[in-house]
């Protein structure tokens, strides 16, 4: 089953809880998972393991992500 999660606002979201929120939706599916900050689409196909160090490093206040 597909998974959205998503943050905006004011303030930079924290990096943390975004791959918190990300490893969570993981486990709805697994087949491809991306998200866009604001600037770029990012996208990998199976799980989203590769994503991780990425959405660590992230300087955003808007963030969506999608787990397939």
């Amino acid at each position: 089953m597909c998974g959205l999660i998503g943050f905006t606002g004011k303030q930079k979201a924290n990096p943390f809880i975004i791959n918190k929120l990300m490893i969570a939706n993981d486990k709805r599916g697994g087949h491809s998972t991306g998200y866009y900050d604001g600037n770029d689409f990012v996208k990998v196909l199976g799980k989203s393991v590769g994503l991780h160090q990425q959405v660590r490093q992230l300087k955003t206040n808007k963030f969506i992500g999608h787990t397939r």
